[in-house]
């Protein structure tokens, strides 16, 4: 043996009780490099060379091999090759939509199954849903300021649930599994910004799906393109149900209108209560007594009121005919002038203009029992 390479052996030593004690095996390995290259530098080179190689094994034994034990050593440093049963094959074709016919805040998901889902390996355990960006909130309002990555969702002219969340990208929340054999996920939020549920429209977002065994296996598709959800206006599921008699009745009123258009007479129910003033009107013709109509004390816009100018309309016309007297006592002013109009054009639809009187439409008092009163003595 070359005697540079019998010197080293006490610096072999040296080197390996160093790195047992101190753990500084680089240090101790370049100060004996040094100090033994020093002492051989003057040797012929075949000596030289044969000096070197212990060294450089000494040295890759100090920094290798105890790196080694060390990384076995320490889980946290330590790099987990997966067993043949935890690899697992993924799902794919992973796409989010927005769920039709709902008021918004809402999306679903889907995916095709692993190959190992029932199949293959038939290891996998459930379905892992994971979504980007990730919301953080509700948050007070005024944390929604410019130039930072908040957002306030608020409604115009709405103060009771109003929110800032936020918006934070490349970060994941875990929203749920699904069981094996499961190839759809429902994610629904709520429309409420101050509640832990909110789910933004109008907001695109990304989804993962983890195919997960029970061995601690997982399988990490490939990230969806994004998706927003938004609110329709028509749930077209439920057009049968509105759509269907809406045409029917449609259909019947336009038949209707068609013959009533080549003269067929239709047949219209009597009312009972329009036939009893009839009667009345001619009883009232055969004693040669009047007629007294009464408005009431509603005001002029009252849809009792309003109904009641079309039955008066109807009774003067009746009156006209039979050339019998009418009597309407009026407790409001403006209803006065609107039924003077009313009983008027009445007469002229009649034939009988002429016996249109003014005085037939008067004017009592605006005071309740006064009006009421005067009614009873006119009877």
């Amino acid at each position: 043996m070359p005697p540079g390479a019998t010197n080293l052996a006490p610096g072999v030593l040296f080197c390996i009780q160093i790195h047992c004690q101190h753990g500084w095996p680089a240090l101790a390995c370049i100060a004996v490099i040094g100090v033994r290259f020093m002492r051989i530098r003057l040797q012929p080179a075949n000596h030289l060379r044969a000096s070197l190689v212990p060294l450089l094994i000494v040295l890759f034994a100090s920094l290798g091999f105890p790196a080694l034990v060390r990384a076995q050593a320490d889980p946290a440093t330590s790099v987990a090759i997966p067993t043949a049963e935890q690899i697992v094959a993924p799902p794919t074709d992973v796409r989010a939509a927005d769920t039709p016919n709902d008021h918004g805040h809402a999306l679903v998901v889907r995916w095709t199954l692993s190959a190992d889902d029932g199949q293959g390996k038939n290891s996998i355990l459930a379905y892992r849903i994971l979504r980007t960006p990730k919301l953080v909130g509700p948050l007070p309002v005024d944390s929604a300021r410019p130039g930072t990555d908040y957002r306030l969702f608020s409604s115009p002219g709405t103060i009771y649930n109003e929110a800032a969340w936020r918006i934070v990208p490349d970060q994941w929340d875990t929203l749920g599994q699904v069981p094996l054999g499961t190839s759809k996920y429902d994610n629904r939020g709520g429309k409420q910004r101050d509640t832990r549920d909110f789910l933004p429209d109008a907001t695109p977002f990304q989804y993962k799906v983890i195919a997960t065994t029970a061995t601690g296996g997982q399988g990490i598709s490939t990230v969806s393109a994004p998706a927003s959800a938004s609110g329709q206006l028509i749930h077209t599921s439920k057009i049968q149900y509105i759509g269907i008699p809406v045409a029917i009745f449609t259909a019947l009123v336009l038949g209707f209108i068609s013959v009533a258009k080549r003269g067929k007479e239709l047949y219209i129910r009597p009312l009972a209560g329009i036939g009893a003033v009839d009667e009345a009107i001619g009883r009232a013709t055969e004693m040669n007594r009047p007629i007294l109509y009464v408005l009431g004390l509603g005001a002029p816009d009252d849809i009792a009121t309003i109904a009641s100018y079309t039955i008066l309309s109807r009774v003067a016309k009746k009156v006209a005919e039979h050339r019998t007297e009418l009597l309407v006592p009026c407790y409001d002013a403006v209803v006065m002038s609107i039924a003077q109009e009313t009983v008027r054009q009445a007469y002229l639809d009649a034939g009988r203009p002429d016996e249109y009187k003014e005085d037939i439409v008067y004017f009592v008092t605006q005071e309740q029992f006064a009006y009421v009163a005067a009614v009873n003595g006119t009877m």
